[in-house]
């Protein structure tokens, strides 16, 4: 007979929050992902894409009763034209960053220190914009508010960038071995782990 005061997935800790969350519905998971990386071929709908994806994932980690292709395509229309600009300005400070590194590293001698420097701030820009991805793409949630609980949750949140980032490296450094993964959950478990140290209280 199961226990009438088991504690319910959202409220549990941690890792085992993530864990669970996962493996519920664990298809509509796939299925996200797939949808994600379909509407982010262009390249430039990337704001929009992110946005839809959060929002999704938000109803997903809730257990929410959610039609994820509609959700999806109606979140993303939706937010089509508001999200565009920072996704945009997201994607030329990546080109312009990528630009240096090779462009210095190509020049060697000195220059590759400034190639060192150019990593350094691409590496920065990717973790500032993984720690800003629940801001950008929840629709309560706002910049100031995002800052104020990365503040109260350093530790966790930090961790959840940290391992966020090296999830989204290694699909990168290990291509294209990874693939299976990329195409499956590539883009929702660091999503997920970008999540659990706001919501898992």
């Amino acid at each position: 007979m199961a226990n009438k005061h088991e504690k319910a997935p959202g409220s549990r800790q941690g890792f085992r929050w993530y864990l669970t969350v996962l493996a519920q519905n664990f298809p509509d998971w796939v299925g996200l992902n797939f949808v994600f990386l379909l509407t982010c071929l262009p390249i430039f709908t990337l704001g929009p894409a992110l946005s839809a994806m959060g929002y999704v994932m938000e109803q997903l980690a809730k257990d929410a009763p959610v039609k994820l292709l509609r959700a999806y395509c109606s979140t993303f229309r939706s937010r089509f034209l508001s999200k565009m600009a920072w996704g945009l300005l997201f994607l030329s400070l990546n080109i312009l960053l990528a630009t240096a590194v090779w462009y210095y590293l190509d020049l060697g001698g000195i220059f590759t220190a400034l190639s060192g420097l150019g990593f350094a701030g691409l590496i920065l820009l990717w973790g500032v914009g993984l720690h800003l991805f629940p801001a950008l793409t929840w629709p309560e949630a706002s910049l100031r508010c995002a800052w104020l609980d990365f503040l109260s949750t350093l530790p966790k949140s930090v961790l959840a960038v940290v391992l966020a980032l090296g999830l989204l490296g290694a699909q990168v450094l290990l291509f294209p071995a990874v693939v299976p993964l990329t195409l499956t959950a590539g883009a929702v478990l660091p999503g997920l782990l970008l999540v659990f140290p706001r919501r898992q209280e």
